[in-house]
This record gives structure tokens, C-alpha cells and sequence, in this order.
């Protein structure tokens, strides 16, 4: 395995050249595409609100002399001329070169400090060089907004030959009904923008130049030290090529990775065969784990505190892309570039796990078939004794009604008188006897028949595979639509995740749960049946949910049992109580599991749990 090791230059080149490039870069971008666009943005909406806010002030001028007014300390014909005669000489701005005007909503000036020849006069038709009659577009924002801002042309301040676009603000002085206005030179905004603009190149530019040279600094410092630094790789290089050879040696997969990013760095070349990763992975990817972070039995970070010893605490690891068992022993080491990192040997102990996993299945089947013997043995001692009893009591019960019609066909004498004897054997103590033996026998091999459906669960032949669980549903429901609709069911079945197992068999769990529901009712309201699935580590979770008469607390560890029937009752011609018990051993079998939740009266649910899809 070659190891790439960069040069002074290229190091120094893509550790600091480039970042303070890329900074630079960067800066320099935000700085002329967005805030200085932003900065006269915001500089020329600043010179708008300024004028806005003289107006304002000069407004309430105007308002305190209304007030005056109103208290008869002044005419409303002297408040006026006060105002007018105190506004033509207020000035503002670079050289006080700003003034207020005032027209009224008729476009008749009022006053305006260099224009005192129209004053009283009409100038609706005064109008700039673009054709704009910008007084009557006073009056007409003072009347319908009370204020705003009106841009147009005027001559830039004494030079009437250059003419120059401005921007005012007008306010409305409701009392007088008068336009209150004045204007800046736009010109004079962007003279001050682009003032401050050449301040920031210049500084900017200094600020460049002092980058530059510290860049300059820390390479002539770098290369020094890589210098230096290559030496001693070079050493160490020699020191890891004899140190592949002995890990190439080894019958087991060794990888080398760090600690902090878990990222690969070496690969011997039994991992590179064998494994299902090479360096540059991380670690986890090396022995095929199927995840995007460390294993849960990682112990990378405690390596840091131990000291270099050879024996660690073994962990084992599925590779699930081979079906591979490993067993993992790491050891901290120092690295070819000097830092500390995990060195890991992983032996592959899959003959071991497999015969293990196959013990420990034969010992799950063993435990079960231990189950079902002794569920067989206790039906046949007890649920097939009832139904032998029986036909053993009216066999000879039979057996007693042939005897007394054989002594009334022996004697014709008494055959004449016992005309109602013989009646009564005949037409009701035989048939009686007859139809007894025939119920039990019947009983006799339906449960037989029961045995028979269960004993072949665990031994027919089984599909395992991803399961859409959507679809199986579908299914099942679609096979008892008929009695859905009878009895007006409403059934709600939610997103499910998938799960694995056999198609058959889970269909048939789902299909004996939701006819339980079905059959176990409850007669005075409607029945609501609710299926839902969530995942869990490695498993995924099923509810069935009815609101049926519900199963009562003492009977819940019962009906999972053979030939248990809770609610006979219900519907006696139905079923031997085998649905739920072949529930549980088709779940058994998949290596899941399930429960019941009940209260009577209210409902029951049922959770099924099996291995995920």
C-alpha cells in the first residue's frame, strides 16, 4: 500500500494559502456585491428620512402657531405670516444650501424663497425639462396621502445652465390646507457615497496588502518546518513498510484507523481480500456494517486511556454484506505521521457463531416441540376423554335398548302389549343414543383435524422474505369483506412498515385475529377494528385493536392455550379454539412474539412483534 505524503509546498498551498485566498475572496465578494450596495442603499433611504423628518419638524412649527391661533393670542391671518416669513429663512444642509417652500392643494404658491415673484400666483403648469409639472404633483400627494416623497428636475444651486435631478418631501398642514415641502440635490447623496466608497478601497486595499505579506511570512516559516517534518516522515515511512509486511503476514484482518474520525488508513492483505471495505472507509465499513456511525461497542476513545498493552477487552462483529462473524481485539498505536490511532485484529469466527446460532435454534425448536407435546398430550388426556366418556355412556345405553327390544321380539305375548315400549325404544332412546355417539365422534376429529392443522405449521416448508405488510392487509380484509359489510364493521388500517417472514403464515395471523374480532363483538354498538405498525431495534410492532366484549383479566394467560374457547356462547358452531393457539406458534416460529391487553366490556388488543422487513 502506497502512502501519499504531501510536499512543504503543496501543504503550505492547501492549508494556508488557499484558506486566506478563499477568505479573501470571500470578503471581497460580500464587500462590493453586497454591502456596498446595501451602504448606498441604506445611506440614500437615510437622506430620505432626514428630509421627511425636517418637514416634520417644520410642521410642527406650523402646528404651534395653529395653537396660537386657537387660543387668540394670534390672528390666523398673523400666525400665517409669522410662519411663512420664519420658514423663507430657514436653511439646512452642506452650505445651507436647503430651504422649505409651501404651495396649497390648488398649486398656488405660497411661498418659496428664491421664487418670491409667484408667490400668490398659480403654478399647476410650472413644470421641469422631462415635462414634469412637479408643483401640481405636490398638491396632489399633500391631498391624497397627506405625504410623500416627489422626485424631479432643477437647476443645481445658483447655475441655471445645469439642471439636475432633486427629490422632495411635502406633508400636508391639515388647518392652513397647505403643502409644506422641501428637496435635496440627489447628486449630492451620491457625492457623499461615493466619497466613503473610495475610503473603503483604499482601506480594503491596505488591509490586502498586510494578508499578503503575513501569507508570505508563514510560508517561508512552513516550508522551514516541512522541511524538517519530511525527514522524519521518511524514516518513519521505511518503519511502516516492515511493519505491512509482518500485518500482510498475519491469517486475519488488520486495519489501522483514528480514533477521533474513525476513518480508515491501512488495510492488510487478507482485510483487502476478504473484507468488504479498503482505506479511505471508515471503520465500521470495513467488516460490512450496515450503519453511519460507530458501533455500539465501540471503544476507540477509552484506548486514549489505557496504557499499550497487548490484550484489550474482544468484541464481536457481523459483517452482514458476507454473513461473516469476526472477533475483534484493538490495540492503540503510534501512527506513520505521529499521532495515536486504533489498531485492530479482527478473526474470523463464523464456523463458530454458525454451529453456535444452529445450537441455540435447536434448542429453540427443542423447547417448542417440548411445548407442543405437552399441549398435545393434555388435549388428548382431556379435551378427546370427554367426547370417549360420552360415546362409551350411550353405547350402552345403545346397547340397553337392544336388550329390551330383543326380550319384546322374543316374547310375541309380550310384544303385543308393549306396543308402547317398543314405540319408545325405536323412535327416541336409540336415535337419542345414535345422534349422542355421532356429535362426539364429530368433536372427536375436528379436533383431531385441529392437532393435525397445528403439528403441520412446524413442519411445512417456508418462504422467508420482505413482506409488504400494506398489501398483506389488503388481502386479508378483501377475503372477509362479506362479513365486514354484514355486520357494518369499520375497519382502519395505517401506513405499515414491512417485515420478514412467510407470506402464508402471516396472512393466516392476521386473518384469525381479525376474525376473532369479527366473531367476539359486541352486539349493541358498532365494531371498530384499528391496525397499526411502528419499528423497533431490529423488530417491527403490530396492533389489532377492536372495541369487542373484551377478555377478562384471569382468562388472559389462558387463550393462547389449546381448544380454549372464552366465550363459547357466542357462536358454539364455530371453531375448537385453535385460532389464537396457531397465532402464537406461527409467531414462535418467526422468532417474534406476542401479547394481549383487554378490559371487558371495552375491547382488546393484540401486539404482534416480528423481525423487520
Amino acid at each position: 500500500m502506497k502512502i501519499f505524503i504531501l510536499k512543504p509546498w503543496h501543504r503550505i498551498a492547501l492549508h494556508v494559502i488557499l484558506p486566506v485566498a478563499l477568505t479573501a475572496f470571500l470578503f471581497a465578494g460580500s464587500l462590493f456585491f453586497y454591502n456596498l450596495p446595501n451602504f448606498r442603499r441604506l445611506l440614500y433611504e437615510d437622506n430620505e428620512r432626514f428630509i421627511r423628518e425636517m418637514v416634520d419638524i417644520v410642521s410642527s412649527l406650523a402646528q404651534n402657531y395653529q395653537s396660537r391661533v386657537e387660543s387668540g393670542e394670534l390672528t390666523l391671518q398673523e400666525a400665517q405670516n409669522r410662519f411663512k416669513e420664519r420658514l423663507r429663512t430657514m436653511r439646512y444642509g452642506p452650505g445651507k444650501g436647503n430651504y422649505f417652500w409651501i404651495n396649497d392643494l390648488n398649486a398656488r404658491l405660497i411661498m418659496h424663497p428664491y421664487l418670491s415673484e409667484l408667490e400668490g400666483k398659480d403654478v399647476s403648469d410650472l413644470a421641469d425639462i422631462n415635462g414634469k409639472r412637479f408643483v401640481a404633483e405636490f398638491s396632489r400627494v399633500g391631498r391624497q396621502q397627506g405625504g410623500g416623497y416627489v422626485e424631479y428636475m432643477w437647476q443645481w444651486h445658483d447655475d441655471p445652465n445645469r439642471i439636475v435631478p432633486k427629490i422632495g418631501y411635502v406633508r400636508l398642514f391639515e388647518p392652513w390646507g397647505w403643502v409644506i415641502g422641501t428637496s435635496i440635490y440627489i447628486q449630492e447623496v451620491r457625492s457623499e457615497i461615493d466619497r466613503l466608497t473610495r475610503v473603503i478601497h483604499r482601506n480594503t486595499a491596505i488591509i490586502y496588502l498586510i494578508v499578503i505579506a503575513l501569507c508570505g511570512y508563514v510560508v517561508w516559516q512552513g516550508v522551514r518546518t516541512e522541511m524538517e517534518r519530511q525527514r522524519v516522515q521518511d524514516d518513519l515511512r521505511n518503519s511502516f513498510e516492515r511493519f505491512k509486511t509482518v500485518l500482510d503476514s498475519l491469517d486475519a484482518i488488520v486495519y489501522v484507523s483514528d480514533i477521533f474520525t474513525h476513518e480508515v488508513l491501512f488495510v492488510n492483505k487478507c482485510g483487502l481480500e476478504k473484507a468488504s471495505g479498503a482505506s479511505g472507509q471508515y471503520c465500521w465499513e470495513i467488516l460490512g456494517m450496515d450503519q453511519g456511525q460507530p458501533c455500539e461497542s465501540c471503544d476507540m476513545r477509552e484506548l486514549m486511556d489505557r496504557t499499550r498493552q497487548p490484550h484489550v477487552p474482544i468484541r464481536q462483529i457481523h459483517d452482514v454484506a458476507r454473513d461473516r462473524w469476526y472477533e475483534c481485539r484493538d490495540q492503540l498505536i503510534r501512527w506513520v505521521d505521529g499521532r495515536d490511532v486504533c489498531l485492530e485484529v479482527a478473526s474470523d469466527i463464523t464456523d463458530r457463531k454458525r454451529a453456535e446460532q444452529e445450537r441455540e435454534g435447536l434448542m429453540r425448536k427443542l423447547a417448542l416441540k417440548n411445548e407442543e407435546l405437552q399441549s398435545i398430550v393434555y388435549a388428548t388426556s382431556h379435551d378427546l376423554r370427554s367426547p370417549l366418556i360420552n360415546i362409551e355412556g350411550f353405547s350402552r345405553e345403545l346397547g340397553n335398548s337392544c336388550g329390551r327390544l330383543a326380550d319384546l321380539l322374543r316374547n310375541p305375548e309380550s310384544l303385543k302389549c308393549g306396543q308402547t315400549i317398543l314405540k319408545s325404544i325405536l323412535e327416541e332412546d336409540i336415535p337419542e343414543s345414535l345422534d349422542f355417539i355421532f356429535r362426539n365422534t364429530e368433536k372427536m376429529q375436528t379436533l383431531v383435524n385441529g392437532l393435525l392443522q397445528l403439528s403441520r405449521i412446524g413442519t411445512a416448508k417456508l418462504d422467508f422474505k420482505s413482506l409488504d405488510m400494506n398489501a398483506l392487509l389488503s388481502n386479508v380484509l378483501a377475503s372477509c369483506n362479506y362479513q365486514i359489510k354484514t355486520i357494518d364493521a369499520q375497519v382502519t388500517v395505517e401506513s405499515l412498515p414491512p417485515a420478514f417472514g412467510d407470506y402464508s403464515q402471516i396472512n393466516q395471523v392476521f386473518a384469525n385475529l381479525i376474525d376473532n374480532a369479527l366473531k367476539y363483538r359486541q352486539k349493541d354498538c358498532p365494531l371498530v377494528i384499528r391496525i397499526t405498525g411502528r419499528r423497533l431495534d431490529g423488530m417491527v410492532e403490530y396492533t389489532v385493536t377492536d372495541n369487542g366484549i373484551g377478555i377478562a383479566q384471569m382468562h388472559l394467560g389462558r387463550i393462547f392455550e389449546l381448544f380454549q374457547q372464552l366465550k363459547p356462547s357466542v357462536n358454539p358452531s364455530e371453531g375448537v379454539g385453535l385460532g389464537l393457539t396457531i397465532v402464537k406458534r406461527i409467531v414462535d416460529i418467526h422468532n417474534g412474539g406476542i401479547r394481549v391487553e383487554s378490559i371487558p366490556g371495552e375491547g382488546t388488543t393484540f401486539f404482534i412483534t416480528l423481525p423487520k422487513g
